[in-house]
């Protein structure tokens, strides 16, 4: 992990990035990963970050950066399919809280072995 010091509105705070991110965020910026000008870019890159958003009271601010260094990194191609995914992935969402409630539970199939069938009792059921 690599540690940089930022401010979050008044206050210094110090936020961790997996280094193979921060390797990652120093090349899109056009530095040379392990360098001093590579810790340079990416800790003011994650400060106007910060500033953008101006939300001092912001928590968990490393996890937040890791979202945001990766948006930068990943290509417009990458991002439309994660786009596409998470669209499919909330609409399936919302059908399924929209439809009855159906427990999932493991059946014994003729041959002993496991096979996911659907009821609409309790998963506790018994065969």
């Amino acid at each position: 992990m690599e540690r940089y010091h930022v401010r979050l509105g008044q206050r210094r705070t110090t936020v961790s990035v997996d280094k193979i991110v921060s390797q990652y965020l120093s090349l899109h910026l056009g530095t040379t990963p392990g360098t001093l000008a590579a810790h340079t870019a990416v800790r003011a890159w994650l400060q106007s970050r910060i500033d953008l958003n101006n939300d001092p009271g912001r928590i968990r601010v490393s996890q937040w950066l890791l979202a945001e260094a990766l948006d930068a990194i990943v290509g417009p191609n990458l991002r439309e399919a994660y786009a596409c995914w998470l669209d499919i992935m909330i609409s399936a969402t919302k059908s399924a809280l929209a439809a009855e409630p159906i427990a999932v539970s493991l059946r014994s199939t003729a041959r002993g072995s496991a096979a996911n069938t659907t009821s609409k009792g309790s998963i506790f059921d018994a065969d």
